[in-house]
């Protein structure tokens, strides 16, 4: 079947439109105060993200703060910083993750559909596997953190979370 001339052109607008937007504002959806509360493994965990643009607008950064108030990790902290960025000249999102516990994680950060950011660990690194996706729809974020095994091609779920902007 011949793609017909307008259904070309409204690809065409659609490119241009995509590639004409700021790369950082394909990820803005996630800009604001989040808040969790939600049960795990480790225990009951209450957490506040914040997403923000810093340095006039050429990054955007996460900071998070997790503390667990029952179960194993209680009184327990966990505390992360991520930073996304716009690499080159095809402005392809980055990112990298830093956490109290020293963990450094390199992402490639993509949109596969509008209010939904999927950040994918460099596969050619050693070791483990991640991804982390957010999905937000209004001011609710569903939140995924899955790690795949070396050698392995699917991932396990480690956290997931619901979280509340502000």
């Amino acid at each position: 079947m011949k793609p017909t001339l307008r259904v070309v052109s409204i690809l065409l607008i659609a490119v241009c439109a995509l590639s004409a937007q700021p790369p950082l504002e394909r990820v803005s959806f996630l800009l604001g105060e989040w808040t969790t509360e939600t049960d795990t493994e480790l225990g009951h965990a209450s957490a506040l993200s914040t997403f923000a643009q810093e340095l006039d607008g050429h990054i955007l950064t996460r900071r998070g703060s997790t503390k667990y108030t029952s179960g194993k990790n209680a009184g327990q902290r966990h505390d992360d910083l991520l930073i996304v960025y716009s690499e080159g000249s095809s402005h392809a999102l980055k990112a990298i993750y830093f956490d109290a516990e020293g963990h450094v994680i390199h992402y490639t950060v993509t949109i596969p559909e509008p209010g939904t950011a999927v950040f994918d660990s460099d596969p050619t690194q050693p070791g483990p596997r991640f991804r982390l996706t957010h999905k937000v729809t209004g001011n609710r974020m569903e939140t995924r953190f899955e790690i795949a095994a070396p050698g392995q091609s699917n991932y396990q779920t480690y956290v997931s979370g619901i979280s509340t902007r502000k």
